[in-house]
């Protein structure tokens, strides 16, 4: 019964919304496979989601991810001022 109710009211865990919002921002993007401690990552780069993309995140999903980024974002800001710092600081560090 409990099991049930979990899965009735949970929204499944963020990676796999971050999965789901990285396939809807780039359709290439694949996890990376790890084989013997070693790490294969897609070649491509990730692209910086559009601002309607950003608006429909939760403030956990765009701290999740910023850190995909590289990017580390304060979760307390509100989330227009958390956008905000993460398209500035994604453009300082786009532009070095």
């Amino acid at each position: 019964m409990f099991k049930f109710l979990r899965e009735l009211f949970s929204y499944g865990p963020v990676s796999t919304h971050i999965e789901t919002i990285s396939r809807k921002i780039d359709p290439s993007f694949t996890e990376p496979v790890i084989k013997a401690g070693v790490v294969k990552t897609p070649t491509t780069p990730i692209k910086f989601p559009t601002a309607k993309v950003l608006k429909g995140l939760t403030k956990n999903q765009i701290e999740e991810l910023a850190r995909n980024h590289g990017i580390e974002l304060d979760r307390r800001m509100t989330k227009v001022n958390m956008i905000a710092d993460f398209k500035k600081q994604h453009g300082a560090k786009s532009k070095k």
